[in-house]
């Protein structure tokens, strides 16, 4: 097909087909460029609503934590006091056979 048949099909004149063209061209060349896989990152900018709940989060696993070491603390405690049911060897004591009344 020539340019004037493609200009005639097209409804243009040679200049707008001539510029149509090098639009197209280029849009090739930049489409082959090596480009980085995947998705691009995006910023997450956290709004003042979500820094609030995060920090509500916080506070309260804050306070869970030294509730746990605070128990942590008094069960290592009662151990080394001899407040366990076991023996010292770690074996529990062995019962007789269960009595049936």
């Amino acid at each position: 097909m020539s340019v004037a048949d493609a200009c005639k099909e097209l409804g243009v004149g040679p200049t707008q087909f001539a510029n149509l063209r090098e639009q197209m061209l280029q849009g090739a060349l930049d489409a082959l460029e090596p480009r980085p896989v995947g998705r691009p990152p995006v910023a997450a900018t956290p709004t003042p609503a979500d820094v609030e709940e995060l920090e509500d989060q916080v506070i309260h696993l804050a306070g869970d934590n030294v509730l746990l070491k605070a128990k942590l603390d008094a069960n290592e405690a009662l151990r080394a006091g001899g407040a366990s049911k076991r023996p010292p060897d770690g074996k529990a004591e062995k019962k007789g056979p269960r009595r049936r009344g």
